[in-house]
C-alpha cells in the first residue's frame, strides 16, 4: 500500500515537499523517480534515507548542516541555507526534486520569489502546517524582501564563486526607507536555459516581457 510522508504535497511540477518521511512512504517515493532530496532540517537525515537514496540513486543533499545560530530574532534560518536550497530548486537538472522541511518555511521563501502576494503564502503555509503553524513563521514570511535579477544581466567576472543570493540591510530600489538588516534578498537567477518552465512561464507572466529562449 503506498503511504505518502507526513506533510506531503506538488508545489510546482516535478517540485514536492514533505515535513518528515519513514520507511512506510519508501514505496511511494519510488513512483516519484526523484533526482535529488534537499534536507533542510538540523539533524542528520536517517540512516534508512540515506540508503533510500543511494539504492535509488538520488542525490541526498543536507542544507540544514550549516549553522542555524548566529542569526537575528526574526529570521528562521541562514543566509546559506537559503542560498544552496533555491539554487537547487531553480535549477531544472536537479528536478525531480523533493524539499524535506519540518518547519514549512521554505516554499513560503519560493512563493515570495514567484511574486505571491503574502496572504496567499500565509494560506498555503496554515493548509500545510495546521495546528503547528507558528507567528514568527509567519513574521519571518512577511518581513523577508525578494528581489530577482536575470543570470545573464549580471557581470560574473569579477565573482570568485557564483553565488545565488546576496544579504543586504539596504533597500537600494528606496535608499531611504527603513529595513531590518537581513530583510532583502537579491536573488541572482540561474541561467535561463537551466530554469524550470513553469519559472520561465510565470516570470514571463509577472514581468511581461520577452526573455531568453
Amino acid at each position: 500500500m503506498l503511504q505518502t510522508p507526513e506533510g506531503f504535497g506538488c508545489v510546482e511540477p516535478e517540485i514536492y515537499r514533505a515535513t518528515r518521511v519513514e520507511a512506510s512512504n519508501f514505496l511511494f517515493l519510488s513512483t516519484l523517480n526523484l533526482n535529488m532530496i534537499v534536507f533542510m532540517n538540523p539533524e542528520t537525515p536517517s540512516k534508512a534515507l540515506q540508503e533510500l537514496a543511494s539504492a535509488n540513486q538520488i542525490q541526498l543533499v543536507h542544507t540544514g548542516l550549516q549553522p542555524w545560530m548566529s542569526v537575528d530574532d526574526w529570521k528562521l534560518t541562514s543566509k546559506g541555507i537559503l542560498q544552496d536550497t533555491l539554487k537547487y530548486i531553480l535549477d531544472d537538472r536537479n528536478s525531480p526534486i523533493l524539499i524535506l522541511d519540518t518547519f514549512n518555511f521554505f516554499v513560503g521563501v519560493l512563493r515570495k520569489v514567484q511574486c505571491w502576494s503574502y496572504s496567499s503564502i500565509i494560506s498555503e503555509y496554515k493548509m500545510y502546517a495546521g495546528a503547528a503553524a507558528h507567528y514568527k513563521t509567519e513574521t519571518f514570511l512577511e518581513i523577508l524582501k525578494v528581489r530577482c535579477i536575470e543570470h545573464e544581466a549580471v557581470d560574473t567576472r569579477h565573482h570568485d564563486s557564483d553565488p545565488l543570493i546576496t544579504l543586504s540591510g539596504q533597500d537600494h530600489e528606496n535608499p531611504t526607507s527603513r529595513t531590518i538588516p537581513g530583510q532583502l534578498v537579491t536573488l541572482v537567477l540561474p541561467p535561463w536555459s537551466h530554469l524550470p518552465e513553469w519559472f520561465q512561464y510565470q516570470w514571463r507572466l509577472v514581468h511581461s516581457k520577452k526573455l531568453p529562449q
